[in-house]
């Protein structure tokens, strides 16, 4: 993730220089966009918001390969408990974390609102707009059954379908659609699919509540499971967990640096880090 060697050491330093100047001529305002998380441009133009709920927080700054995973370099404006920025130079498919200093304290924590993450940090991973071109077909004449005629098969992606690896992913699941129809099925239920630590999981220890797991191929490979059991005449529901309690707390703890024990919560309906 970061690039520690001495000529990134002297950008920063060269950041931190220009974040204190700007914040006393030019202080950086906050996002125009919408939403939690990284939320890209519409209709494919460049530029990402990005948003976090870090009330504790004195700075807040998002970090990037699009910034050379400069701490000092894209700096958050604040918004009450929320801190926010338009970043320009920002496309989907960047990898990012945000930075927060509080009390002497600096602290990289993973986007709770990432909608991919990756790599041995859990860095999360700017997602395509839905509204870009990305959503299922509009025009798709799929109609579920009703409710008295559902026939639901249960399935973990990991072991229904578990390949050479004795891990299943959502293609594995794709091939065994014809297994479930001879079965008389016509709704599926998947047990969760949020990001979870580690390749093997029920689901009901998720780290990442709005990414889907990368160990069963991630959200291209969910979109195409949900695309082709439409085709297919295939109702696809997901079991979602109920506690957000149980969220891996070393993944959400102290992102206000205050040093509270960790904990997802709810504010004003923002789901956030306290």
């Amino acid at each position: 993730m970061f690039n520690n060697n001495a000529t990134s050491t002297w950008r920063w330093t060269w950041d931190r220089l220009w974040f204190h100047v700007g914040q006393k001529f030019r202080p950086v305002q906050p996002a125009t966009r919408p939403g939690m998380g990284a939320i890209p441009a519409a209709n494919g133009d460049p530029g990402v918001t990005f948003r976090v709920w870090a009330p504790h927080a004195e700075h807040v700054f998002v970090i990037g390969n699009f910034n050379n995973w400069s701490p000092w370099r894209t700096p958050l404006a604040r918004e009450g408990g929320t801190w926010s920025v338009d970043a320009g130079d920002v496309h989907p498919g960047d990898q990012y974390r945000f930075v927060i200093q509080h009390n002497g304290q600096t602290l990289t924590r993973t986007d709770p609102y990432a909608r991919a993450v990756v790599g041995a940090h859990d860095d999360g991973v700017v997602v395509a707009d839905l509204d870009a071109g990305d959503r299922p077909d509009a025009q798709n004449t799929f109609t579920p059954p009703a409710i008295d005629e559902l026939v639901i098969y249960e399935l973990h992606v990991g072991t229904f379908a578990a390949n050479g690896t004795g891990r299943g992913t959502f293609d594995d699941v794709i091939a065994k659609l014809p297994y479930l129809q001879e079965l008389g099925i016509n709704a599926i239920e998947l047990m969760p699919v949020a990001g979870f630590p580690g390749d093997r999981s029920w689901g009901y220890n998720p780290a990442h509540l709005f990414a889907v797991a990368e160990a069963y191929g991630g959200r291209p490979a969910l979109k195409k499971l949900v695309q082709l059991t439409k085709v297919e005449t295939l109702l696809i529901v997901e079991n979602r967990p109920r506690q957000t309690g149980k969220v891996r707390q070393d993944v959400v703890k102290r992102l206000g640096g205050d040093g509270r024990r960790a904990a997802l919560v709810r504010h004003q309906g923002l789901a956030g880090l306290f």
